[in-house]
């Protein structure tokens, strides 16, 4: 009995720029945007102050932000959720708010559904 194995090809790379799309999908870019306008005064554990278009408030477990109810708070990092709703897609929404210099605010919202659920075509 004798092992054999096959023959090593090394992978082939483009010899030249590559283009990748950056922006996020369409049905997302607008998601954030609310968000967006938020400012960190200042951040610790358990309790976030914020500039919102309202004013400053102080947010702690269990607030509410709009629709949206705090669910957790670290330095620098607010954490925040939203149960789903039959007229918008994507089920509940968790939505970290990461705050860098200047308290200006870095969003990623995830979703417990796909949000560009798209209906299929009828069969004929």
């Amino acid at each position: 009995m004798k092992w054999v194995q096959p023959e090593y090809v090394a992978p082939t790379t483009p010899s030249g720029p590559v283009r990748a799309r950056l922006a996020p999908p369409p049905a997302r870019r607008g998601a954030a945007s609310p968000y967006l306008t938020l400012r960190a005064l200042s951040t610790k554990e358990g309790e976030a102050r914020i500039q919102t278009a309202d004013g400053p408030r102080t947010l702690r477990r269990g607030d509410r932000l709009g629709e949206d109810v705090v669910k957790d708070v670290d330095e620098n990092v607010l954490v925040l959720f939203r149960p789903g709703a039959p007229d918008r897609p994507g089920g509940d929404l968790t939505v970290v708010l990461r705050f860098g210099p200047g308290g200006q605010p870095s969003v990623r919202i995830y979703h417990t559904e796909d949000p560009t659920r798209v209906a299929p075509r009828q069969v004929q």
